[in-house]
C-alpha cells in the first residue's frame, strides 16, 4: 500500500499533454475500433512485428511464472517462499535489463536489441531444462533470463510508441495492451493444455518455451533481417568501434527526406544505419553493390545500385527509383561526392541531387498554378539533411595511408560521430548543401 500510494503521488507530477484528437467521442463498439485499429497496424511491417513480440513476451513471461511453481515443487523441492523469490529475481532482472537497454540504446530506438533480447530468454530456457540446479543457481539464471528480458521489450515498447501516428498513439497502444493480456490468457490454456493433456514435466516445459522463443526470433529475423543488422551493427558499435550520433533530432522521424552525407570510407552507409532510429537507404555504385559480399548486407536496407556514368539511361532510372522512394516515405542517403575521398578533405559536391529534388516536387505538382516553379519544389518536395561522419578517416576502411584495407588498425575502439543537421530546403543548392556538412564536420 505505501508503494502504491508513493506512486499515485509520484504521477501527480506528470504534466498534462494536449488531447490527440478532441472532436473524437467515446464509442460503445469498442471491438469494431480495435479491428479497425489492427487493420491500421497490418500495413506498417515493423509495428505489426512490435504488435507480435508484445503479445509473446506477455505470454511467455506468463507460461514461465506457471511453471515456476510446479518447477520448485516437483523438481527442486523447494518451498513457497523460495518460489517466491524466483519470481523476485526475474521481475528484478527485468528491471535492471530495461535500464540498461535503455543506456545501450545511446538516445534511440535500437532495434538490434531486441534478437540479443530473444536469444537470451531461449537459451536460459534450455539452460533450466537441465537437471541437477541448485535453488541458488536457479535464482542467478532466472536473473539473467530477466535481464535479457529488459532488452528484449523495451525497444519494442518504444516501437509501438513512436511509429504510431501521433493521432492514433492511444488506440494503438490501448490495442496492444488488449492483445499482451490474450496472450496472458492463451498462456495460461496452453500451460493446461501442455502438462495435463501432453504430459510434459515442469523441465520439459523450460525446454518448449526455449524452442518456441529461439523459433520465433529465427522466424521475426527472416521477415525483419534489418533487425539482424541491426543486431550485428549495435555488437560492433559496442566493441570495435563507438558510433555517437548528434542531433538525431534532426531527422524526421516519418515522411520522406534525402540525407546528405560526406563519403569518407566504404561502410559509411553502415555507420548512419548504426546512428540513425529509422530505416536508411541508399544509393550506392553499381560495381560496388556487385561484389559478393556486399550483395546480401545491401539488400537488407533496400540500397538502390546506380550504374556508372557511361550508362546515363540506366542513371536515370535509378534517380527515379530513388525519387519513388523519397515520395513513398523514405529517407534515402546519397554521398554527392561522388566517390570515396582520397585525401579526407570534403570534395565539391555533384548537381544530381537537385534535379532529383526538382523531379520529386514537380512529381506532385505537376502543373503549378502560378507557373512558379521554385515554389512548387518548395511545397511539394521533402527536405534535404545535411550529415557528417566524423572519425572515420584513419580506419582500415578509409583511404589514409594511401590504401584499403591493407594497414595496421589505429585506436581500438575508434570512435565514430555521426552528425546530423538541421534540415534545409528542398531547393538548396550543391554548394550550400556542402557548405553546411562541411560545418557540420568541424
Amino acid at each position: 500500500m505505501a508503494l502504491a500510494f508513493g506512486g499515485l503521488a509520484a504521477s501527480l507530477g506528470i504534466s498534462p499533454v494536449p488531447v490527440a484528437d478532441p472532436t473524437r467521442g467515446f464509442r460503445v463498439n469498442f471491438i469494431r475500433d480495435l479491428i479497425k485499429q489492427l487493420n491500421c497496424v497490418r500495413s506498417n511491417r515493423l509495428l505489426s512485428l512490435a504488435f507480435a513480440g508484445n503479445a509473446y513476451f506477455n505470454f511467455i513471461g506468463w507460461l514461465l511464472l506457471l511453471n515456476l511453481f510446479f518447477y520448485g515443487a516437483y523438481d527442486l523441492h523447494v518451498g513457497d517462499t523460495v518460489i517466491a523469490s524466483f519470481n523476485v529475481a526475474l521481475v528484478l532482472g527485468i528491471g535492471l535489463g530495461s535500464v540498461v537497454a535503455g543506456y545501450a540504446s545511446t538516445g534511440k530506438i535500437e532495434h538490434g536489441l531486441v534478437p540479443f533480447g530473444a536469444l537470451g530468454i531461449a537459451i536460459v530456457s534450455a539452460i533450466l531444462s537441465i537437471a541437477g540446479w541448485r535453488p541458488d543457481a536457479v535464482l542467478a539464471w532466472l536473473a539473467v533470463m530477466g535481464f535479457a528480458g529488459g532488452f528484449f521489450i523495451v525497444p519494442v515498447s518504444a516501437i509501438l510508441q513512436h511509429d504510431s501516428e501521433p493521432s492514433q498513439r492511444g488506440e494503438v497502444l490501448a490495442a496492444a495492451n488488449w492483445l499482451s493480456f490474450v496472450g496472458v490468457y492463451l498462456a495460461s490454456g496452453a500451460y493446461d493444455v501442455l502438462a495435463a493433456d501432453l504430459g510434459l514435466s515442469p523441465r520439459s516445459m523450460f525446454l518448449f518455451c526455449g524452442v518456441l522463443t529461439f523459433a520465433g526470433t529465427i522466424l521475426s529475423l527472416i521477415l525483419s533481417p534489418y533487425s539482424l543488422v541491426r543486431a550485428v551493427l549495435w555488437f560492433a558499435t559496442h566493441t570495435v568501434y563507438r558510433v555517437r550520433s548528434e542531433g538525431l533530432e534532426n531527422l524526421p522521424r516519418r515522411g520522406g527526406a534525402l540525407l546528405i552525407s560526406n563519403h569518407v570510407s566504404f561502410v559509411d552507409w553502415l555507420w548512419l544505419i548504426a546512428a540513425a532510429d529509422r530505416p536508411i537507404r541508399f544509393l550506392m555504385g553499381r560495381d560496388y553493390y556487385d561484389k559478393p559480399w556486399v550483395r546480401p548486407l545491401a539488400r537488407v536496407p533496400r540500397v538502390i545500385p546506380i550504374p556508372p556514368e557511361i550508362r546515363p539511361h540506366e542513371v536515370v532510372e535509378a534517380l527515379n527509383g530513388c525519387g519513388r522512394a523519397i515520395r513513398d516515405g523514405d529517407a534515402v542517403c546519397i554521398f554527392a561526392e561522388g566517390g570515396i575521398t582520397r585525401t579526407g578533405e570534403l570534395q565539391p559536391f555533384r548537381r544530381g541531387f537537385e534535379h532529383l529534388m526538382k523531379n520529386i516536387a514537380l512529381g506532385r505538382n505537376k502543373s503549378p498554378s502560378d507557373g512558379n516553379e521554385i515554389e512548387a519544389i518548395k511545397t511539394g518536395a521533402p527536405p534535404i539533411i545535411p550529415v557528417a561522419l566524423r572519425g572515420v578517416w584513419g580506419s582500415i576502411f578509409s583511404f589514409s595511408g594511401g590504401k584499403f584495407f591493407w594497414k595496421k588498425p589505429g585506436r581500438i575502439p575508434r570512435v565514430v560521430t555521426v552528425r546530423f543537421g538541421k534540415p534545409l530546403p528542398p531547393t538548396a543548392t550543391a554548394d550550400e548543401v556542402r557548405v553546411a556538412v562541411a560545418e557540420l564536420m568541424k
